[in-house]
């Protein structure tokens, strides 16, 4: 219940799906012929020289072990310098004592003066830290507000504005990044920081800004269209017959892996049917531009290369010319997109009679033709992938019994083409705590954030680790 005060601020995240508003339906268009899919390559014959996952290049230098790092979950933000900064959320527990505190069950409404209640939550629950490579060091945190516009129904312009807390951190090194005063819980991807700008990207329903260290927004997104605002249009695409408002000003918003553009689904320029064009911010320039036209639902699965998004799980845009180039994924069932980025494909697929079971497999693309390369298909339960910092190493949470679902991580190496489970990295450092993975973090390409899983006393808790390998 909480939570439902997010839905005023939709921060930016990798890929999250906004089918759900405008259908699933593609109108199918025509594409260059992609290549036939090529034949899996062997694992290398001599691995000799390279470095494995939990094979430092020095291992005298590293020792394994499981660090304790307190009982709330942290999200991360990675520095272009080495940085990385954590920032606790309130725990399940911290929320649901916050939620009896301002909601009125007889009034069905939020109590007055619930704003500085919540705001003494978080100010108590949240901390900042500095991952020094083995411990997290704590780092004070500078408030400052800032004023977003959203969509507003009850509003004769359909819109209203709204001030957001967010805090500002310094690390060791000097660099200064940008931290929103809660962060979506769960499976939920972190927001996206942009480390160079020392800045971070929010999109609302009615526009995208960037959120600055020294306290300063803008808005990069246009709110006019063929010379109407975004007012003008919410009233031309009303649906009066149904009662339905259907204009997505901005959705889907997803940043680069290199930080340099921001795309987005947006119906400003086609909401007489139900499709959506897809349109690109140049972050050097702050210039947008629609690079993909409305003629099909245009779903962004994700960026694979800085420059290459995959759309409808069909093609790949080029976010800076507009140009698409075909790509043929394997006819999988129940064929869902997992993850993608650093030239790789992520699907996962499953039968309706494998009971819970399902099938991880993870493709290299070739940018100029499209073509795929199965690296990996695993088979068990599945929930939640994840590639560290350089993309040399990926996570998948893995079981292998649904009824028990995922219970620890299968970690991928690409430089070696092997597989691990999470234990066989950590051994008995990790073996030790008796528990199950619920969620995981990279923290560099041989440290990881580990959300622990365990009972005490016939108690089940949650508690949060670093592993170190």
């Amino acid at each position: 219940m909480g939570r439902l005060i997010l839905l005023i601020l939709c921060v930016l995240t990798l890929f999250l799906s906004a089918c759900a508003e405008m259908g699933d339906s593609v109108s199918e268009s025509p594409l260059p012929q992609s290549p036939s899919l090529p034949q899996s390559p062997s694992p290398p014959a001599d691995t000799t020289g390279e470095t494995a996952i939990g094979s430092p290049d020095d291992p005298a230098q590293t020792t394994k072990a499981v660090i304790e790092a307190g009982e709330r979950w942290k999200h991360v933000i990675y520095g272009n310098n080495g940085d990385v900064i954590l920032l606790d959320i309130p725990t399940d527990r911290e929320y649901s004592e916050y939620v009896a505190a301002v909601w009125d069950k007889d009034a069905n409404d939020f109590i007055d003066g619930w704003e500085q209640i919540r705001a003494a939550v978080i100010e108590e629950a949240e901390q900042a830290y500095e991952y020094d490579g083995s411990t997290l060091q704590s780092i004070p945190r500078t408030g400052f507000h800032a004023t977003l516009m959203n969509f507003d129904m009850d509003s004769t312009s359909f819109q209203s504005t709204f001030d957001w807390l967010f805090y500002s951190v310094t690390s060791s090194t000097g660099k200064s990044y940008v931290l929103p005063s809660e962060w979506p819980v769960g499976d939920d991807p972190a927001p996206l920081s942009d480390p160079e700008r020392s800045a971070l990207y929010v999109s609302t329903s009615l526009g995208i800004w960037r959120i600055t260290a020294d306290g300063l927004s803008k808005q990069l997104t246009s709110d006019e269209y063929e010379g109407k605002n975004s007012s003008w249009h919410e009233m031309a695409a009303y649906d009066g017959q149904n009662g339905m408002f259907r204009l997505f000003w901005t959705a889907t918003a997803v940043l680069s892996p290199d930080k340099r553009f921001i795309i987005f689904r947006t119906n400003r320029d086609c909401y007489d049917g139900p499709n959506m064009s897809i349109w690109c911010i140049d972050l050097q320039t702050d210039e947008e531009q629609r690079v993909l036209e409305g003629n099909a639902a245009n779903i962004i699965n994700g960026f694979v290369t800085d420059r290459l998004a995959l759309v409808d799980e069909r093609f790949l845009l080029d976010v800076t010319t507009g140009m698409i180039t075909s790509v043929t994924l394997p006819d999988l069932p129940n064929r869902s997109i997992a993850c993608t980025g650093f030239g790789y494909i992520v699907c996962e697929s499953y039968l309706e009679e494998d009971a819970g079971l399902s099938s991880l497999s993870v493709f290299s693309v070739e940018p100029e033709t499209g073509a795929l390369i199965e690296l990996f298909n695993e088979r068990g339960v599945f929930r939640g992938f994840g590639f560290s910092p350089s993309g040399k190493f990926a996570y998948a949470s893995y079981g292998t019994e649904p009824n028990r679902g995922a219970e620890t991580l299968l970690l991928f190496d690409f430089d070696n083409m092997t597989a691990q489970l999470l234990e066989d990295v950590l051994g008995e450092a990790f073996q030790e705590l008796g528990g199950t993975v619920s969620r995981a973090v990279w923290l560099t390409d041989n440290s990881m954030l580990l959300n622990i899983f365990s009972f005490v006393e016939d108690i089940g808790v949650y508690h949060t680790w670093i592993g170190n390998w």
